[in-house]
């Protein structure tokens, strides 16, 4: 039997179709900071899923270095949901904006697996 106990937060979801490209990718990250802007506890789902993201490493870096403007969202917990053959693209980013501050962004191919990770309070 497993039991989980939900605390109370918010989660802004932003869960994207079709081609991402970097400014599609930038725009995305700016309506999620502004959807988490109100809010006071919240953690941060993109759910890549059902969109085709094929960014070279120099985009991945210009999107990861975009995140200072947006330092007050994406210093939360933040879960990338990627299908398999998109994980270690997604891995490779959440390296890159480790590297520009933000270590608390982690890749995942399982829904659960990254809302258990939001939930858990621990890095």
């Amino acid at each position: 039997m497993n039991v989980s106990v939900f605390h109370p937060s918010a989660f802004v979801w932003a869960s994207p179709h079709g081609v991402v490209d970097v400014q599609a990718g930038k725009s995305l990250l700016g309506d999620i900071a502004a959807l988490a802007e109100p809010l006071e506890r919240f953690e941060v789902l993109i759910d890549l899923r059902k969109s085709e993201a094929q960014l070279n490493a120099d985009e991945l870096w210009e999107l990861a270095a975009s995140l200072v403007c947006y330092r007050g969202t994406f210093l939360r917990r933040t879960a990338i949901l990627c299908p398999p053959r998109q994980y270690e693209q997604a891995r490779r980013f959440t390296l890159m904006a480790a590297s520009h501050g933000f270590a608390r962004i982690r890749p995942f191919v399982g829904y659960e697996d990254a809302v258990h990770w939001l939930i858990a309070g621990t890095d």
